[in-house]
């Protein structure tokens, strides 16, 4: 219950995040670029001010049911999610320097899969992937109909972290080379 909490509360302060600068962008699209600066300043204020509003919306989602609230949403928001990463991968991927960060990617070099500070790493992503699947598999385990097989949706799950983990690499590893070009950091 402690880990599960403390997963809720990293998501919802990310979350926060994301929405804080989405919100400055649409203050600056409606002119009211000082709402769009104090959205885009780092600040306890507004980390909890749309942290409360993420945790509002997750609430309000959650307070519908499995079906009317979370199957609803995740029915629409995922391939919107997926279109969109789907998206910004062609778009990064035209870039002059996406070319070293696929490179990176994908031309494994068999000399760094002993090191140690590169196996924890690997061991940490797994889990936080896997603690977004284990929550996600207990919502809607409870609501499978009887029959179901549980090592097919099992390996659905499994199948589909794995391809979207790639697809996420695709687009991150790149951007990252990509920022580096521009002067911003990242990169190798």
């Amino acid at each position: 219950m402690a880990t599960a909490t403390a997963i809720l509360g990293f998501y919802t302060l990310v979350a926060g995040w994301v929405l804080a600068h989405g919100a400055a962008h649409l203050a600056e699209l409606a002119g009211l670029s000082a709402l769009a600066r104090w959205a885009l300043a780092d600040g306890l204020a507004r980390d909890l001010t749309f942290a409360l509003a993420f945790a509002l919306l997750t609430l309000a989602t959650v307070a519908e049911g499995v079906r009317r609230g979370i199957e609803r949403w995740s029915r629409r928001l995922m391939p919107a999610l997926l279109l969109l990463l789907v998206l910004l991968i062609g778009y990064v991927l035209r870039q002059p320097e996406a070319g070293a960060g696929l490179a990176a990617y994908l031309l494994p070099e068999p000399s760094r899969l002993v090191r140690a500070d590169l196996l924890l790493s690997a061991m940490g992503q797994a889990f936080f992937s896997l603690s977004l699947g284990v929550g996600t598999m207990l919502v809607y385990g409870s609501y499978l109909p009887r029959g179901e097989s549980l090592p097919l949706a099992g390996a659905l799950v499994t199948a589909l972290d794995l391809g979207i983990a790639f697809l996420a690499g695709l687009l991150v590893l790149p951007a990252l080379f990509v920022a580096a070009g521009h002067g911003r950091g990242g990169g190798g």
